[in-house]
This record gives C-alpha cells, sequence and structure tokens, in this order.
C-alpha cells in the first residue's frame, strides 16, 4: 500500500511539486510541474506535448495538479484560473490561436 498521498500508481511524484509550493518557489514549482506533465504523458524525452498528448491527459492528474496550485496560492495559481481568465477574454476552444 502507498503511504504517500502525493504519489500515483503511474509513478507521478508530486511531493517536489508540494513542497515548492509550499515554500513559495513559484518559478521552481513551475519547472516541476512542467517537468510532472511530461512525465505523466510520458513525454519526457520529447519534451514537449503533441495535441494528442493533451486529449488525453488524465483528469485525475491535471486535477491533482492544479489543487495544489490553487492550494498555496490561495486561489491565485493554477490551471483552472487560468482557463477563467482564457474565458474571460473571450476564448473557446474554437478561436483558441485568435486569443492566444
Amino acid at each position: 500500500m502507498n503511504t504517500n498521498p502525493l504519489a500515483s500508481s503511474t509513478g507521478a511524484d508530486y511531493q517536489k511539486l508540494d513542497t515548492l509550493l509550499a515554500t513559495g518557489n513559484w518559478k521552481e514549482a513551475d519547472y516541476e510541474t512542467a517537468r510532472l506533465i511530461l512525465k505523466i504523458a510520458n513525454r519526457e524525452k520529447e519534451g514537449v506535448l503533441e495535441l494528442e498528448d493533451i486529449k488525453k491527459f488524465p483528469l485525475a492528474k491535471l486535477l491533482t495538479i492544479d489543487k495544489l496550485w490553487l492550494k498555496y496560492s490561495n486561489g491565485h495559481f493554477g490551471f483552472s484560473i487560468q482557463k477563467q481568465i482564457y474565458q474571460s477574454l473571450g476564448g473557446t476552444q474554437k478561436d483558441y490561436q485568435k486569443n492566444w
């Protein structure tokens, strides 16, 4: 049984991200977030995600990362916050390139 609540069955360990966020080390936490995402998507070697990788990215993993960012930033940072800002500017999935 896994006793680390921040470790997942896919090998993604959120402990370093948790520590970086808890200490307010936002820049390093940002790098760690990118590293985690690539690891989860099995794209570490490539260093980037393709559209298909994004479409099939595990929602539970994305939510875990988002919750950590929300928790330690007092609701100021996270994917869900970025989505709110993007949508408030009129962004949709259809016209994302124009709004980006």
